[in-house]
């Protein structure tokens, strides 16, 4: 009975995945996954790399990779950039990778102040199921009850993504972004299309005094029936220590703290079902951390948090 109970939740949790992608709490430190305009949006290299453990009192936690390199090129005014993301459910009873490509044309007006950036990205993604995990002796098909040739169904596919990205004066950012517009077919039984997400985000940053830096966010991440609306509040004090707060619409609290310099960043996070109906198998945490090697001029400047 528990060998059939696996098979149906991991089964569930297929579907689930169909319907919703990985969400990182602090969006700052996993820009492109957030939106491919971003790509450049520091004026030089960046590599930003994070790690989300979903579930973690739970032994079936989902686990997810992201690590993103994204380069300026002053030449062309254009930035490009390379994703790479691994999630993986339980022992590997599910994973997948996704590897993505970027091209961001940075337009400006108004000598600089004002930036226009329209991207796209282009993903090459993989998907499994380990049936041995399950439990079963031999292979099982969910479907028709009867034991498979193969421990391992696979899914390839080509995912196509876009974005536009509004800034003025590298203070107010506005943003807008669509992933998984072809609707690739990630289906493990018959052909499921992956549903479009859709990201709206905005941000400003506010230079109180040279020790104090604030930043007020808000998005709303919409997928099939799924949504999430995020707002935060995030400070930078003496140029080094970051704090964040932020609310979602799921009862969940956001709790951000790291450090920065010139050249790196750290970051860790939890959020807080508030809920009573919570119990012990809700919260999750991240782990982030980014490199940045930029000119003299560019790293003195520090009052965008998308610039680091």
């Amino acid at each position: 009975m528990k060998k059939v109970a696996s098979a149906f939740f991991v089964f569930g949790l297929c579907v689930c995945l169909r319907a919703q992608d990985a969400f990182f709490l602090n969006s700052n430190q996993s820009l492109l996954s957030l939106n491919p305009s971003f790509a450049g949006s520091n004026g030089g290299f960046r590599n930003q790399f994070s790690f989300r453990n979903q579930w973690p009192n739970l032994s079936g936690r989902y686990i997810t990779f992201l690590n993103s390199a994204d380069l300026y090129l002053s030449g062309i005014k254009a930035g490009i950039g390379a994703t790479v993301m691994f999630d993986q459910f339980g022992l590997g009873e599910y994973s997948s990778k996704l590897y993505s490509f970027t091209y961001a044309q940075h337009l400006h007006f108004k000598g600089g102040q004002i930036k226009v950036i329209p991207s796209f990205q282009i993903g090459f993604g993989y998907r499994a199921i380990d049936v041995s995990q399950w439990g079963f002796s031999e292979p099982y098909d969910y479907r028709y009850g009867y034991a498979l040739d193969s421990s391992r169904i696979e899914k390839s596919y080509l995912d196509l993504n876009t974005g536009l990205l509004f800034s003025y004066l590298d203070k107010l950012y506005v943003g807008a972004s669509i992933f998984h517009m072809n609707q690739p077919d990630v289906g493990f039984a018959g052909g499921q299309g992956l549903p479009q997400k859709v990201n709206l985000h905005v941000s400003y940053n506010l230079e109180c005094n040279k020790n104090l830096r604030l930043q007020f966010s808000g998005l709303l991440n919409v997928q099939q029936d799924y949504y999430t609306t995020r707002l935060a509040l995030n400070a930078l004090f003496y140029d080094h220590l970051i704090t964040g707060l932020a609310c979602s619409n799921y009862d969940t609290a956001i709790l951000s703290a790291g450090y920065r310099n010139s050249f790196f960043s750290m970051l860790v996070g939890y959020d807080v079902t508030i809920s009573n109906l919570a119990g012990n198998a809700t919260g999750s945490w991240e782990l982030h951390a980014s490199y940045n090697l930029r000119s003299k001029d560019l790293r003195r400047s520090v009052t965008s948090f998308e610039t680091w």
